[in-house]
């Protein structure tokens, strides 16, 4: 069973997701490939932070299912049919480096 606080991040997940636009034309694979990845019985990952630049969607996440706390920042590629990542030591390196991003 979720728990209130769970609840209340995945909404926050789809307003973030619906307020990009991500749910309309080109974008809506994007869309449902990041709320699959987040959501559900056994979700990869967790929003830390969320931006996009340039067209281009960033994300600070937490690895799931990991033995030891695993942090990255994600690249959504625009055509919503993969993601790259780049590691970082922790939660708050990932969201420094989402906001060094120009």
């Amino acid at each position: 069973m979720h728990t209130p606080a769970l609840k209340s991040r995945l909404s926050q997940l789809s307003t973030v997701v619906a307020a990009l636009r991500l749910e309309q034309g080109d974008r809506q694979h994007l869309g449902a490939m990041i709320l699959r990845l987040h959501r559900g019985r056994w979700p990869l990952m967790r929003c830390l932070a969320m931006r996009e630049v340039g067209g281009v969607l960033y994300e600070a996440v937490r690895w799931r299912r990991c033995r030891a706390p695993s942090f990255g920042v994600v690249t959504w590629r625009a055509d919503g049919l993969g993601l790259s990542w780049q590691p970082a030591p922790t939660g708050k390196a990932a969201i420094a480096v989402l906001r060094s991003l120009r």
